[in-house]
């Protein structure tokens, strides 16, 4: 027991004894860890004391290099100081300098009111100077009138009296002219009755030889023998056997009144008019007499050589004709003639009608065919004439380049083959075609060649004499016998005997037969057809006709769809092709061969008429020919000619024709326009001038510039047509109405105002192209300046003549400035318009027209202009509000730029830009200096960024400061103060100028009344819509509480939302909702709390249809620069909300999910309460 206590003692002390090697070696270990730790801190603050000796030595070395700086500094501080006070010496002076302007500027404003005073009473001195004046001009114009109209009076009988007397002495010379004349024509009419006898002599010989062969035929075709056409052998009874000469054929005979005369080797000419030699080597002659001219002749091509009276010389082919129908010319002609007659001497008997025995002499033209052997190798086919051939006599020369038209010259013969309405067709030598009658007069065998021409006055042959024929060209029958001569004998022998009718019936058949058989050589093409217009129609494309009531119009094609292609026939007028409605036109002739002009007149000398004089019609006159003129007494006439004194050619309404002198009086003379009258002709005169230099400047300008860029091609197409934009349509809309206006002037008519309210509804075109005009000059600019060969080409056009030195951007404005013009052109013209006058109405709407057009198009500019100026502000002013410049606001509709200019601020001189907008006012601030002016370009090396929060228009006051509050030197009246109601921030700005702060103080407050009246007209229309119509059946309570998680477009919105509720046409909105956090709601895993909005509003709304009424709920969110963003709608019918409420006591709660956007929930509690006598 005591030994294991003993060994558990020695284990205690074992224990102990380790336990305390094991404390010494700890702490042994200890010790020598603290001595390393004391080591390292040791080493540890070694460093450290280095390292802050280090600093030491660089702060010390840092406080030298400061105290050295310090010292410049102290330095520059006391040279500064010095400026300063030498700068404020010298602004005291410039304050001294300015105070001394000051009181000179007074004195100099004082002299200016003084002067000012004085020229108001000279003012009112010349006012009653000028008053006075018209008094006493009126007096002398009330004094001189009489003595002014007696003058006019008495100068103009003296011209009457100078006039008569000149028609007397003309009239006495054409008496002696036509004494002598008649004088000629009894000579030759002696001569003619001489050579018509002998001609009857022949005539009747040859008749008994005609009688002969006729029974022979008749004998031979009774008989029916084989050898009936014996008589047609080379022996046969017309002796044209060989061995007879040519001379046995009865030839000579018809053309014993033409013979050649018997000198050789000469041919006579007979003259056809007056000829007076105007040197020695010419010959004179009278219309009648007789040439002997050689036939070899070695002249000039027109000039032919003769003798008459012993005189020998030349003179003009064109004034002769050859009496035979051969002249020295037509040798080969005449030859050719001769041999024809030798061929066809053996089937003259196809031209000869058989006439039975005792019938009429006047049926005895009928023809009888007559079998013809085959040895003939081109028989001559047999026409039959319908009419006689009648010849007309050329009044005027006609030319025309169509085909298928006959021209002539004044005072050839034509014969005329069929007449068609006002076109004929007629035969003149070889030729045939058509041509307009009342171009030519009838050849009247029983009146006098004097009164071929029409004129007025004319000498009467005596009764006792025979008038002589007016001279005819000839026209060669097979016997060489003229038609003047056939015509004259048959004009005399018809009242001799019945055999002379037959011998005049077979010679005109003759006659005819060649003359019928030549024709149906020539190929005649169809005459056009003429249609009227009888109903008015406008184009409604280029390549349509506009026609009006009463044109012609000559048809050249026609479509089964109904329309037709034509050439508007319009006097004067360049030449119009198009297509027309067939329905809006009658063609005037069921054959379709009609003229188509009411006075046929060629293209040719319709082109050539120039008007050369106006006259107004004396007293009415009616036509008595066709080519006459018809008009009425006061009617204004264009004289286009004046060939004969008495008789002149003119124009009316598109007609033209001859009318007496002596029925018109000049123009000129026309009674004396009053003042106001006079006024009004000067005003539209001024009108129709300046369109016309208006219509050839832009023609100009697409000539001289437009065409030269195109082909030169120096710049593109697209940037040509971004330059001119849509010239040729101004060019072509305005030449249509300057067209119209030079035809009313033309015609006399002082009537132009529904010439003006027809054209302006159609000039569109301008609207297209003043909406262009900045960006076409912003381009040319840019082009001018960066393209040395645009440049260069562009000052070449610009030396062109016509542009008169001008550059090209003052010509693209030239549409604007004309259009600008129009209202002021028409408004002096309606001034000086009598209200009583036919125009005044037409006039005063032109002037409305006018005036809404450029108002339409001034608001189009300005709408272009505010576009791309709000364009400009989006891509070069940086803003961290994402404000969208060119959209809608937020409730006024879209975003206008009101005014815009510089500021500088009052204290720092900082240099801002303003822009005043319809929905608020903003500051930009530009890394540069703008300078005076500030223009919209873009520039590369200044940007723009907002400055400060702009302020809206409704929270905008604008003032200007007084006085005291600035300080000395600023002009007051420069000063602007802006201030934010709301959040109460203000400033004050500098203005350049007094009256560029005037008119920022009145555009600001017309931008403020503007949206005042906006939003008092807004809630208006509201209050209007809460007026319930009917009886109501009950009211509900609403109250709007809360919403939350509002996401639209994967955004989640928690500023600015409000409610709009609405039921039916009544409608209301809450306040905008305030956010707050729900503890209750929290989300675990660390998630934030969801945010609610808490609105708490209540409504009342009045039902009257439970079971078609339904409460609407929509949230949006309020933007102050755009329009409000949709939230989402919720739709709650209000038999629903009934029938919850029937079974709950007191007002229901609901949880309204917003529809239409991604996420969305509002808290409504509603409160229904119907009625007692529902």
């Amino acid at each position: 027991m005591r030994d294991q206590q003993e060994k558990e003692r020695l284990i205690e002390e074992e224990k102990k004894r380790q336990a305390d090697q094991r404390e010494a070696a700890r702490k042994e270990m200890e010790r020598q860890r603290q001595l390393e730790w004391e080591k390292q801190r040791l080493q540890e603050l070694h460093n450290q004391r280095q390292r802050e000796q280090e600093t030491v030595l660089k702060l010390k070395a840092r406080n030298q290099s400061l105290t050295i700086e310090l010292t410049t500094l102290n330095d520059q501080v006391k040279e500064l100081s010095q400026k300063i006070c030498d700068t404020r010496m010298g602004v005291s002076s410039v304050k001294t300098t300015i105070d001394g302007m000051r009181s000179t500027r007074d004195s100099q404003m004082q002299e200016m009111s003084q002067l000012k005073n004085k020229l108001k009473e000279q003012n009112a001195k010349l006012l009653a100077l000028s008053q006075e004046k018209i008094k006493l001009d009126a007096k002398n114009k009330a004094n001189t009138q009489d003595t002014e109209q007696a003058r006019l009076a008495f100068e103009n009988k003296e011209v009457t009296i100078k006039n008569l007397k000149t028609k007397v002495d003309d009239m006495q010379v054409e008496i002696d002219s036509k004494m002598a004349d008649i004088e000629n024509n009894n000579t030759q009419l002696k001569d003619l009755q001489t050579e018509l006898r002998n001609l009857v002599n022949e005539c009747e010989q040859l008749y008994s030889v005609y009688e002969v062969k006729r029974n022979t035929i008749l004998d031979m075709k009774n008989s029916g023998k084989p050898n009936e056409m014996n008589a047609w052998q080379s022996t046969d009874a017309w002796g044209s056997n060989d061995n007879e000469t040519s001379s046995d054929w009865p030839v000579d005979n018809w053309a014993a009144s033409t013979d050649v005369s018997t000198l050789p080797g000469l041919v006579k000419y007979r003259a056809l008019y007056e000829f007076v030699a105007r040197n020695n080597d010419e010959i004179s002659f009278q219309p009648g007499d007789i040439i002997n001219v050689p036939k070899e002749q070695t002249g000039e091509p027109g000039w032919l050589a003769g003798e008459i009276r012993g005189h020998t010389g030349w003179f003009p082919e064109a004034y002769v004709e050859p009496v035979d129908g051969v002249g020295v010319r037509d040798d080969s002609a005449f030859s050719q003639t001769t041999t024809s007659i030798e061929e066809t001497e053996a089937t003259r008997l196809e031209g000869i009608a058989e006439v039975p025995e005792g019938s009429d002499t006047t049926n005895s033209f009928e023809p009888t065919p007559v079998h013809v052997p085959s040895e003939v190798e081109q028989p001559v086919a047999l026409v039959e004439p319908e009419v006689e051939p009648e010849y007309y006599i050329a009044n005027y020369p006609y030319q025309s380049v169509e085909p298928g038209d006959l021209t002539f010259n004044a005072g050839e013969v034509i014969g005329v083959i069929k007449k068609e309405g006002d076109w004929w067709t007629g035969k003149l030598g070889n030729l045939v075609g058509i041509f307009p009658s009342n171009y030519v007069q009838k050849v009247d065998v029983n009146s006098s060649a004097n009164t071929i021409n029409a004129a007025p006055v004319a000498a009467p042959p005596e009764p006792t004499q025979e008038p002589a024929l007016p001279p005819m060209p000839p026209m060669e029958l097979s016997t060489g016998v003229s038609a003047e001569a056939v015509e004259s004998a048959l004009a005399n022998v018809s009242a001799q005997s019945q055999a002379d009718n037959e011998v005049s019936q077979i010679s005109l058949n003759k006659a005819k037969e060649e003359a019928y058989a030549q024709a149906g050589q020539v190929v005649k093409t169809k005459k056009p057809e003429i249609a009227s217009v009888i109903a008015p129609y406008q184009s409604t494309s280029p390549e349509q006709l506009s026609l009006a009531r009463g044109q012609l119009i000559m048809i050249r094609k026609k479509t089964d769809s109904g329309w037709w292609e034509g050439e508007l026939q319009a006097k004067g007028r360049k030449r119009q092709v198009g297509w027309f409605p067939a329905s809006y036109v009658k063609v005037l002739n069921s054959s379709g061969r009609i003229s188509g002009r009411t006075t046929p007149v060629s293209t040719t000398r319709m082109q050539q008429e120039v008007i050369i004089d106006k006259v107004i019609a004396l007293y009415p006159y009616s036509a008595g020919n066709p080519d006459e003129l018809t008009f009425a007494k006061d009617d204004i006439i264009s004289v286009t000619a004046r060939e004969e004194e008495a008789w002149w050619r003119g124009e009316l309404n598109g007609v033209s024709g001859l009318f007496p002198s002596n029925y018109v009086s000049p123009l000129q003379q026309s009674p004396p326009l009053t003042p106001q009258n006079k006024k009004r002709k000067e005003s539209i005169n001024e009108f129709v001038q300046t369109e016309k230099s208006y219509v050839h400047d832009m023609s100009v300008v697409h000539e001289v510039f437009e065409e030269p860029l195109r082909k030169c091609k120096l710049i593109s197409a697209k940037e040509i047509d971004e330059i001119f934009v849509n010239w040729q349509d101004i060019i072509f809309c305005n030449k249509l109405f300057l067209k119209d206006l030079l035809n009313a002037n033309k015609t006399g008519s002082d009537m132009i105002g529904h010439i003006i309210c027809k054209h302006l509804p159609e000039m569109k075109a301008y609207v297209t192209f003043c909406g262009k005009q900045l960006d076409s000059a912003a381009l040319l600019q840019k082009l001018t300046e960066n393209s040395t060969a645009f440049r260069d080409l562009v000052k070449k056009c610009q030396n062109n003549v016509a542009t008169k030195g001008m550059p090209l951007s003052s010509f693209l404005i030239k549409p604007m400035q004309r259009i600008t013009r129009y209202p002021l052109l028409i408004n002096k013209i309606l001034e000086n318009t009598p209200d009583d006058h036919p125009d005044y109405k037409n006039l005063q709407e032109a002037l409305i027209l006018a005036e809404s057009f450029l108002n339409s198009i001034n608001e189009n500019v300005r709408l272009k202009e505010n576009q791309d100026r709000l364009n400009w502000l989006q891509q070069c002013v940086q803003n961290d509000l994402n404000i969208v410049f060119n959209s809608e606001t937020n409730k006024l509709g879209p975003r206008q730029l009101l005014h815009y200019g510089i500021f500088n601020k009052l204290k720092s001189n900082k240099e801002l830009l303003g822009f005043l907008f319809n929905d608020f006012f903003m500051f930009v601030q530009a890394t540069k200096s703008i300078g005076v002016q500030f223009t919209f370009q873009i520039n590369e090396n200044v940007s723009y960024k907002l400055y400060k929060q702009p302020i809206l228009i409704q929270n905008l006051m604008v003032s200007r400061d007084s006085s005291d509050n600035i300080e000395s030197g600023t002009d007051s009246n420069r000063v602007l103060n802006i201030q934010d109601d709301k959040n109460t921030y203000k400033i004050a700005l500098l203005v350049h100028t007094v009256s560029e702060c005037g008119l920022w103080m009145k555009r600001i407050e017309s931008a403020k009344e503007m949206c005042s009246k906006m939003f008092t007209l807004s809630l208006q229309n509201k209050r209007k819509t809460q007026l319930h119509l009917g009886p109501s059946c009950g009211r509900l309570l609403v109250l709007v509480q809360k919403g939350k998680r509002f996401i639209s477009i994967g955004k989640h919105h928690t500023e600015n939302i409000y409610c709009k509720v609405a039921l039916g046409t009544q409608e209301q909105e809450t306040d905008v909702a305030r956010e707050t956090y729900n503890n209750g709601n929290s989300v675990q895993n660390g998630l934030p709390h969801t945010p609610s909005l808490v609105w708490n509003y209540s409504m009342q709304f009045q039902l009257r249809n439970l079971n078609q009424e339904s409460l609407i709920v929509t949230v949006y969110k309020q933007n102050h620069f755009s329009p409000d963003d949709f939230l989402g709608r919720a739709e709650l019918r209000i038999k629903e909300i009934l029938r919850d409420s029937q079974n709950h006591n007191g007002p229901i709660t609901k949880k309204l999910i917003l529809h239409q956007v991604e996420s969305g929930e509002i808290t409504v509690k509603l409160d229904l309460h119907l009625f007692d006598n529902y």
